[in-house]
């Protein structure tokens, strides 16, 4: 006595129909500009306007992040030297920064002796080294930026 519930499994998807034409990432770069519009049974494609786009082209949206990155990585100095800081905000900044620096100093510690367990125990490069290396190599970065800030800051 086996009770089945119906409409509970569903059947694969016909990989031979046209229903899958429906979908706009299909064989040539005009399907990717089409929209299906349905007719009966059969499928016509009506192409789409440039306003019509739902969505903006992924090289669009590659340059905003871009540029928004770059804004992002304007260092301290820059910041500085845009704004013309009066000098108490200067030397309050210069105070945040090098504290900024004593952490990071404190972080790329930890992680060296990280590294230096992981070469000890292991005696190969994997995933994890690499991850440190990685994190070793942003973290100098960071910290160099910072001090470079402070030196700035201090000889203004």
């Amino acid at each position: 006595m086996s009770a089945t519930i119906q409409g509970t499994l569903r059947s694969s998807p016909d990989y031979n129909s046209t229903e899958l034409d429906a979908y706009p990432f299909r064989h040539s770069p005009e399907a990717i500009k089409s929209r299906p519009v349905q007719d009966g049974v059969q499928m016509q494609k009506e192409a789409l306007s440039s306003e019509d786009s739902p969505h903006p082209h992924p090289s669009a949206m590659f340059t905003t992040n871009l540029q928004r990155v770059r804004v992002n990585r304007l260092s301290a100095r820059d910041v500085v030297r845009h704004n013309n800081i009066r000098p108490l905000k200067a030397a309050n900044f210069a105070v945040q920064q090098n504290r900024h620096a004593q952490e990071l100093q404190k972080k790329l510690g930890e992680l060296t002796n990280q590294r230096s367990k992981l070469t000890k125990r292991n005696g190969r490069t994997d995933g994890r080294l690499s991850a440190i290396n990685h994190q070793i190599n942003e973290t100098v970065r960071k910290l160099q930026e910072a001090q470079a800030t402070v030196k700035f800051l201090n000889n203004r």
